[in-house]
């Protein structure tokens, strides 16, 4: 009976391993990460859309403000950045720190387009928060041509 509970056991790790990769290759769009997976989808986002305006927040702890580059095209917002996180902690035996490095770098595509001039970005307590103008409908209204004589 032990070797069945240990075989299926066996099984059950391998199916999980193999989903865990099948989905990671699903959301990282088949580019393999030297960062720890904990870090493979920073920034993690949440994007709201107004009338408008596009606003997007980004969770970025640790990361130091200037270490950020942020970059706009009317339909894609790319947000890159250097992850240098430390955890340091009292033993009885000493002291003992983990530390985390890496770059980073994400890009969406934005649900409307937007002017890359109206773009304000703010950076509070690990979280990034950007707000785009949406750039307005060009009408389909007529525009009077001059005629030179």
């Amino acid at each position: 009976m032990f070797e069945l509970t240990h075989w299926k056991d066996q099984e059950m790790k391998r199916l999980r391993r193999d989903m865990d990769r099948l989905f990671d290759r699903m959301f990282t769009g088949f580019v393999f990460s030297t960062l720890p997976t904990e870090f493979v989808n920073l920034p993690r986002l949440e994007m709201t859309e107004a009338d408008d305006t596009v606003t997007l927040k980004a969770e970025i702890p640790g990361v130091d403000p200037d270490q950020l580059e942020v970059s706009v095209t009317a339909q894609t917002l790319t947000i890159k950045g250097r992850l240098q996180a430390g955890n340091e902690k009292e033993t009885p035996r000493g002291t003992r720190m983990e530390r985390r490095y890496g770059s980073f770098s994400r890009t969406i595509r934005l649900p409307a387009k937007v002017d890359t001039d109206g773009v304000d970005a703010t950076y509070r307590k690990g979280v990034l928060k950007i707000v785009l103008v949406k750039r307005r409908p060009e009408g389909r209204h007529g525009v009077r041509v001059k005629i030179k004589k």
